[in-house]
């Protein structure tokens, strides 16, 4: 009699065992399988995003010319150096002719002796 209830606990034991194991391995089917979905849901949302910004990529930029904005900022920079040129153009020049015009005729003693040394070079 006791070896019968004994048996009992041990077939008790054993289908208990069998039962985990078998929540184990659903357990595990279970976390595959969501990380398998989540994987593929990621991929999903990426590659549709990435459809999106593309879209409004070319939305945006094929309504403008990038050639126009260049022709565009090379018409403003033309006008912005002709109006700093009549701007600055009395100056300049006036800069220029001063020190044209204003000539030392006063020799420094430098050249005094840079001529001497010239003079004697030449002459011997």
């Amino acid at each position: 009699m006791v070896n019968q209830h004994i048996q009992k606990l041990i077939d008790a034991e054993q289908q208990a065992d069998a039962i985990v194991k078998k929540a184990k391995e659903n357990w595990v089917k279970k976390v595959k399988e969501a990380q398998s979905s989540a994987a593929q849901e990621c991929e999903k949302f990426g590659e549709s995003e990435e459809e999106k910004f593309r879209r409004e990529y070319a939305e945006k930029f094929a309504a403008e010319d990038p050639t126009k904005n260049l022709e565009e900022q090379t018409k403003n920079d033309i006008e912005e150096i002709k109006h700093q040129y009549k701007r600055n153009r009395d100056s300049a020049v006036s800069l220029l002719l001063s020190g044209v015009v204003r000539v030392d005729t006063n020799p420094s003693p430098a050249d005094i002796r840079r001529l001497k040394l010239h003079y004697l070079k030449t002459s011997a």
